[in-house]
C-alpha cells in the first residue's frame, strides 16, 4: 500500500533503469541527495521485505519534495577525495553528487536557510593556513583563533535537545581535518584516528514528519 501510494504522490520506482522496473519508459528523475539504487527503497519494484518503515533515502525523498518548511534543507555533507576532508552545505547545486574534488558522503538531519525559534547561526571557518575547514555556532572563533577566518553563514540550527532533533557529534583527525556526523561511532570514525566526539549542535530528525 505503501508503495502505491508512491506512486500517487509522484514517485517512479527507485530501480526504474533495471529490466521489467519501467514498462511504460517512463522518464524519472533522480532527487537530490539519493543513488540510482536502493535495494531498501519501498519504491522498488521488487522489494521482498514486509513493510518496516520507510528507509533512509525515502525519508530524504519525501521531505526534499514535501517540506515541512520551505527553508528546511538537508545538511548535505562531502568528502574530499585527496584527504578525506570534509565539508558542508544545505545547497545541493553547490557540489551535487561531487565536483570541486569532493565526493557526496550523504547528510546530517535538516537545516534551515533561515531563522527559526530556538534556532542559532552556523557558521563556516577555514584555516587560513591548513585550509581545513569547520564550523561552528560560535560567531567569534576568530578571535579565539586568528588562523580560522569566517566563510559566512551555513544555516540555522538547534543548540539544545528535543524530541524532534537529533545531535551533531564533532570528531577531529590530525591529517583530514574535522568530521561531523549523527551517529556516535559512524564508519568513518570507526576507521581509527579520529578524536572528540562531543555534541556541536542539533538538527531535525530524518524520520520528522509532522
Amino acid at each position: 500500500m505503501a508503495h502505491e501510494i508512491g506512486h500517487t504522490v509522484g514517485f517512479h520506482h527507485t530501480d526504474y533503469n533495471t529490466p521489467g522496473a519501467n514498462p511504460n519508459n517512463t522518464v524519472g528523475i533522480l532527487i537530490a541527495g539519493t543513488w540510482t539504487s536502493d535495494p531498501n527503497s519501498i519504491m522498488n519494484h521488487q522489494l521482498t521485505k514486509g513493510w518496516t518503515g520507510f528507509p533512509y533515502l525515502d525519508q530524504l525523498s519525501i521531505r526534499t519534495l514535501y517540506p515541512l518548511d520551505l527553508s528546511e534543507k538537508p545538511f548535505y555533507a562531502y568528502q574530499k577525495v585527496a584527504t578525506g576532508g570534509f565539508n558542508w552545505t544545505p545547497n545541493w547545486n553547490l557540489y551535487g553528487f561531487g565536483s570541486q574534488g569532493f565526493a557526496y558522503w550523504g547528510f546530517n538531519g535538516y537545516v534551515f536557510t533561515s531563522s527559526k525559534p530556538n534556532t542559532v547561526p552556523l557558521y563556516k571557518y577555514r584555516n587560513t593556513i591548513t585550509h581545513v575547514d569547520y564550523m561552528t555556532t560560535n560567531p567569534n572563533l576568530s578571535n579565539e583563533f586568528p588562523s580560522y577566518a569566517n566563510q559566512g553563514l551555513l544555516a540555522y540550527v538547534y543548540s539544545g535537545p528535543a524530541s524532534d532533533r537529533v545531535p551533531v557529534y564533532e570528531y577531529y583527525h590530525p591529517d583530514k581535518g574535522f568530521h561531523f556526523t549523527t551517529i556516535l561511532n559512524d564508519g568513518v570514525v570507526s576507521s581509527g584516528g579520529w578524536t572528540g566526539g562531543g555534541i556541536a549542535f542539533y538538527v531535525l530528525k530524518v524520520d520528522q514528519f509532522n
